[in-house]
């Protein structure tokens, strides 16, 4: 039996075979250096991995598996966490 993965990707979902999310999910960001990535980006997303974990180190490598996908992974989240929250506050005023 196959078994089916949402992968989310560039801002898109994908349906991925288990091969696949394995493949996706080992961390590829973790065999660069922290040089390799934007210093700026890199300490972006690891501050906000940190809501996912106390460890600073494993903020980092969710933060890198991240930027190697994109490198303006963090730019983009930002970017849609404000339009996010500016379209709730239309609808609150305007009742939408």
């Amino acid at each position: 039996m196959m078994v089916n993965f949402i992968y989310f990707h560039n801002f898109q979902y994908t349906m991925v075979n288990r091969e696949a999310w394995l493949e996706i999910s080992s961390g590829a960001g973790r065999k660069y250096p922290d040089s390799h990535f934007d210093p700026e980006q890199l300490a972006i997303g690891t501050e906000i991995e940190m809501e996912h974990t106390t460890n600073r180190a494993h903020a980092k490598n969710i933060a890198k598996d991240h930027l190697v996908e994109s490198r303006f992974y963090y730019e983009y989240l930002i970017e849609m966490e404000a339009q996010l929250k500016n379209r709730e506050c239309i609808r609150k005023v305007f009742g939408w």
